[in-house]
């Protein structure tokens, strides 16, 4: 069995450093944009954010470097570890193997995980900084996958389906993206709510939706007896 959990909004919330850098890179190409509509686009790759807001693309890359310059100052001191996260994690740990897969960059992913406690129950993670297509596209997913089976190089979904049982392969987050790059890959989606959630996109999309990651993986554990 193998668990990825999405981080931001699932395992920690990091709203307030991600906004205000995302802010202060703005800032610098002279656009305003209020704290709800930055919201609204957490989960999405940096240069997919960035365009949405009107960002020219020649300007992204500077503007992404911009924006990874300013979080680096002040992610650590604002981020903290959501409710039953590191017993989610640590549950997960016992009976499966786990992994991240987040658009976050991996250092700054990897560093995190560190800070709370929690590296060390973690096989594999993956940032959105180490694929081409950032969730809702499966490759993040294939990619921990193939890390997972001792690949160099990230295996197509038929190729992985041969090593890994996909029914037994779960994606927890908490937004669109994650339960539409688990849909993509063929695994199993579960949602845990977070601010940056809208239960109306789920209503079609997933029916397994719970408050907390938690409640996720005991689920999981409660349909593989």
């Amino acid at each position: 069995m193998i668990i990825f959990f999405d981080l931001d909004g699932t395992l920690i919330d990091s709203t307030k450093p991600i906004v205000s850098s995302l802010k202060l890179a703005l800032k610098d190409i002279k656009i305003n944009l209020d704290d709800n509509e930055i919201k609204k686009l957490i989960g999405k790759s940096l240069e997919e954010m960035f365009a949405t807001m009107g960002v020219k693309n020649e300007q992204i890359k500077e503007v992404v470097r911009l924006y990874r310059q300013y979080y680096k100052d002040i992610y650590k001191i604002h981020t903290t570890l959501l409710p039953q996260a590191k017993e989610a994690v640590e549950l997960a740990h016992k009976f499966a193997k786990v992994g991240l897969v987040t658009t976050k960059a991996h250092i700054f992913a990897k560093e995190i995980l560190n800070d709370f406690h929690i590296l060390n129950y973690f096989d594999v993670i993956v940032g959105g900084d180490e694929v081409k297509k950032c969730k809702p596209n499966p490759e993040p997913i294939f990619k921990a996958l193939s890390i997972l089976a001792n690949k160099e190089t990230t295996l197509s979904k038929e190729c992985l389906q041969e090593i890994f049982e996909f029914d037994k392969v779960y994606m927890i987050g908490d937004t669109l993206n994650d339960t539409q790059a688990a849909k993509n890959a063929g695994v199993k989606a579960l949602v845990t709510l977070f601010e940056y959630a809208d239960l109306s996109n789920f209503d079609n999309e997933n029916d397994i939706i719970f408050n907390t990651p938690l409640e996720c993986v005991e689920y999981i554990i409660k349909n593989n007896k």
